[in-house]
């Protein structure tokens, strides 16, 4: 009946039909739209907080920006690859998580015939003598100081509550993971390499009443769907997906109808980097989502 030579008795016939289809299997199928959904959640409030760079951050960009090749980018040169904007993405994003990450790349690249290669070109000598990307340091990144003073903030004013930590990279998730170590938190991690019988017992262990976890590292790529983590009161995605829609994934996982308490969303963006930030706020946006803005 939805074919295009059917005619229109094979049509009502066939609508008839999967009416009655519908209504049958509606007896014994729950269904559950979205609009369902939503009636029973509590309420959320997203916070977009822009995070100023620190002065190492601002001279990187400001060397990464001149680069013929990020240049020739934003020109629009057809001789231009993809792949070459792609790797002028991620230094870019990189670099507005922590410099430490982009330092990591400038010491392992050595392909410098290569658009690619010749991107990290002069980005050493920027950096200082005694700089180490083994060294941990929060005053490098404005997105790292302002986390670390938004997690020292609500353990102090709420000791009980606890928080999911988000990131697409694996690489962000070590250093994150290294803020709490210094900071002395106690967290778990979900990541690719995390095996898959290990991944539930995680889950469970922090939304327990009596977990010992202040924090949830979880990498978007592992998530997946299906995953509650309603013990959270807090969910911070330090950075954020081309996609909004990987995104909207992230934030089911703690908005959910039996959430311990109404979620808090931090997305976090660094301030002054234009071509990174706002390109993703906008994409990342929603008009139905209740939303506030800090500048930090």
């Amino acid at each position: 009946s939805q074919q295009p030579s059917c005619t229109e008795e094979e049509r009502v016939l066939g609508e008839e039909r999967a009416a009655e289809l519908s209504r049958l299997t509606g007896l014994f199928i729950l269904r559950r739209t979205q609009e369902i959904i939503n009636r029973y959640l509590p309420p959320r409030l997203d916070w977009t907080v822009f995070c100023s760079p620190s002065a190492l951050q601002r001279e990187l960009y400001q060397v990464l920006l001149s680069h013929r090749v990020i240049r020739a980018c934003l020109q629009g040169s057809t001789q231009t690859q993809t792949h070459t904007h792609l790797a002028c993405i991620t230094a870019l994003k990189k670099l507005c998580n922590h410099p430490g990450l982009l330092y990591s790349t400038v010491q392992e690249r050595s392909d410098g015939g290569s658009a690619e290669g010749s991107l990290y070109e002069g980005l050493r000598g920027v950096f200082p003598e005694s700089y180490s990307s083994g060294g941990f340091s929060t005053a490098d990144s404005g997105k790292l100081l302002v986390l670390s003073d938004l997690l020292t903030t609500i353990r102090h004013l709420s000791p009980t509550d606890r928080v999911v930590l988000v990131s697409n990279y694996t690489q962000t998730l070590d250093l994150l993971q290294d803020l709490c170590v210094h900071l002395g938190y106690t967290f778990c991690r979900l990541d690719g390499n995390t095996p898959t019988i290990q991944r539930q017992r995680l889950v469970d262990n922090f939304n327990s009443t009596h977990s010992a976890h202040f924090l949830f590292l979880l990498s978007s790529k592992a998530g997946g769907v299906g995953l509650n983590l309603i013990g959270a009161s807090h969910l911070v995605l330090y950075d954020i997906d081309w996609n909004p829609a990987n995104d909207i994934q992230v934030h089911t996982h703690t908005h959910a109808p039996h959430s311990h308490s109404p979620p808090l969303v931090y997305v976090s963006f660094t301030s002054e980097t234009h071509m990174v930030g706002q390109y993703l706020l906008c994409s990342w946006r929603s008009e139905d989502e209740e939303e506030a803005f800090l500048l930090m």
